[in-house]
Formats: structure tokens, sequence, C-alpha cells
């Protein structure tokens, strides 16, 4: 049978990590935590959230022409074109999209 621990469970659980002093493992151990599953959790913690007000939408192509490889990604209209590396600040693309609108 699968249990289901809570967010809160789980952010408990972190906080008490790090006030204790033990390393993850030590702690996971002494507590019997899965490791890895406590690292996968803590890390979902602490991922930065999206700046509020940011608003995403789809992008649909409409005779343009998008090229991705693993370093840059090229929007082609008609005979312009603009080319970023793919991990560009979405913030940095925002602003530039609300520049030229």
């Amino acid at each position: 049978m699968k249990s289901t621990i809570s967010k809160q469970q789980w952010l408990g659980w972190i906080e008490e990590q790090q006030k204790s002093g033990l390393s993850v493992a030590a702690f996971c151990r002494d507590n019997t935590i899965n490791a890895d599953k406590f690292y996968y959790h803590r890390g979902q913690l602490n991922k930065p959230s999206p700046p509020e007000g940011s608003v995403f939408v789809r992008a649909q192509r409409t005779g343009s022409q998008l090229t991705i490889n693993k370093s840059d990604l090229t929007l082609t209209i008609g005979r312009s074109r603009l080319q970023v590396p793919v991990n560009v600040s979405p913030q940095w693309l925002a602003a530039l999209m609300t520049s030229l609108a």
C-alpha cells in the first residue's frame, strides 16, 4: 500500500534536518526517510516560482519558421530572424517581446 506524505510534512522534515546539523543521509537514516525522496522534495521546494503576473502563451506558427538546436533558438519571419541561446532568461525574453509589441 502506497502512503501519501503531504507537502507540509516534507517541509517539516526539511526544516528539521536543517536545524539538526545532521547530514541528509544521517537525518534520513535516523528518521527512516528515503533519502532520494528527501532530496527530490527539497529540490521541489527550492525551485524558483515564476514572477507574479507573468503570463505564458503558446506560440502558434503562421508562415514563420522556428528552429531549435542544442545551443540556440531561431525564429524566422519573412526576412527577419531572431536568434537567442536556449538558456536565455524567460524574463529577458518577455521584456524583449513586450518592447517589440
